[in-house]
């Protein structure tokens, strides 16, 4: 099993050297690699996604994080209650398709 040191990742640093296992290591990438696929897929704005990382960065709890992304994309409700008197009209196909690609991004 090939172990990284400090001294390999950063050069010699004298008698202290902090053993990193490389199994550690493998599964630290694949688990932030797992949590960017997730991410992406589950959560459709980009502020949201930053206010996860930012949550994340100061170890808050996962039902704090929900409440403030729910409470965060709740502005998506106000937009879809607004627009929904212009697309009476319309097909429950475009519809599905219009909810999922609405976002309040200007020009």
């Amino acid at each position: 099993m090939f172990a990284w040191t400090s001294a390999n990742m950063v050069g010699t640093l004298g008698a202290q050297f902090i053993k990193i296992d490389s199994s550690l290591v493998h599964f630290a990438l694949t688990a932030m690699f797992v949590y960017m696929l997730v991410m992406s897929v589950l959560v459709f704005s980009g502020g949201g996604q930053f206010l996860v990382v930012a949550l994340l960065a100061t170890q808050s709890s996962v039902s704090t994080i929900l409440m403030m992304v729910f409470f965060l994309e709740l502005r998506y409700a106000l937009l879809g209650a607004t627009l929904s008197r212009y697309l009476k009209h319309e097909s429950n196909g475009f519809l599905a398709i219009f909810s999922q690609s609405m976002n309040d991004e200007n020009l």
